[in-house]
């Protein structure tokens, strides 16, 4: 991402982030002298970035948009009928999409991850994808990601690359070689526990007082509407921001919880499920019992 935005930024460009996001996209857009511009989904839009929004929010400085499918935080996946019509505005405005796909291979319930850049030449033109091992391949120690866009970005983005990091080192590059063409078998596997924790930890949430969550259809993790805790109280003592929550949850119950307001949610946590089930079970019984002292 960063090489990305990089190579495609000039000072003042303007980026579209729909919010829920990764921390790091409007830092990596700051640092490339370009302005993140965030839109704010909701609940009810399933937290995702609609084509009407997009068209909305495209001026005459905007140069790209930002679409993560599955999503990090909310496990939130997005339709072929949706990316069709954004993919429809990012043509019409040519400008490009930057389409981070890092958990396309962790995605349940009979659905299918879509590239945005499958669909025709004028929206793969457009698009810059990205991915990875750390998830799919669970080889997140390796730290081996990759882009695909035309040969001319992609030889700037090696340009800034080499000047910056180098590479990544060959026993890591052998790595994800065999990763990527060895067997496959074991993709499959983890996709299944992932999915019988998904099940587990959104049932068991949706059971709990003061939460509420929507249903992950990708990645591994759960997304939190924890808002209505703000206020409440925790043996005498005031719950005033979700951060506070949090505090109490990792010193007082043992259990860490990712306070969402670096993802532009400030009322909501996330779990994750990319622990044993054991352990999410223990997790949730500690949230549980937290939530049920609230006055």
């Amino acid at each position: 991402m960063t090489n990305i935005f990089t190579v495609l930024l000039n000072p003042g460009d303007e980026v579209i982030i729909p919010a829920p996001y990764w921390l790091s996209y409007p830092e990596i857009v700051k640092l490339a002298d370009g302005v993140p511009v965030i839109l704010k989904m909701t609940e009810k839009e399933n937290y995702k970035l609609s084509a009407e929004a997009l068209e909305k929010a495209i001026t005459e400085k905007t140069k790209a948009v930002v679409i993560n499918t599955p999503n990090n935080p909310t496990g939130i996946l997005y339709t072929e009928e949706e990316l069709r019509a954004i993919a429809d505005v990012v043509v019409k405005h040519d400008i490009y999409v930057v389409a981070d796909e890092m958990y396309e291979y962790l995605v349940y319930d009979g659905e299918k991850h879509v590239s945005i850049a499958s669909f025709n030449k004028e929206i793969y033109d457009r698009t810059i994808t990205c991915s990875g091992l750390a998830k799919g391949y669970a080889m997140t120690g390796w730290r081996i990601g990759y882009t695909g866009s035309s040969a001319e970005i992609a030889k700037m983005m090696g340009s800034v690359q080499s000047h910056q990091t180098s590479n990544p080192n060959s026993v890591a590059q052998k790595a994800a070689v065999e990763a990527l063409t060895g067997p496959q078998d074991s993709v499959p596997m983890m996709r299944e526990e992932f999915d019988k924790r998904r099940k587990y930890i959104y049932d068991r949430v949706s059971g709990l007082p003061h939460v509420k969550a929507v249903e992950p259809k990708g990645a591994f993790y759960l997304f939190v509407d924890a808002g209505d805790v703000v206020g409440k109280v925790h043996k005498g003592e005031v719950v005033d921001s979700i951060p506070k929550m949090a505090d109490i949850l990792i010193n007082e119950y043992g259990v860490a919880v990712v306070p969402c307001g670096d993802f532009g949610f400030d009322t909501h946590i996330r779990l994750s499920y990319a622990i044993s089930l054991e352990q999410i079970e223990k997790g949730i019984d500690r949230i549980e019992e937290f939530l049920k002292t609230l006055e």
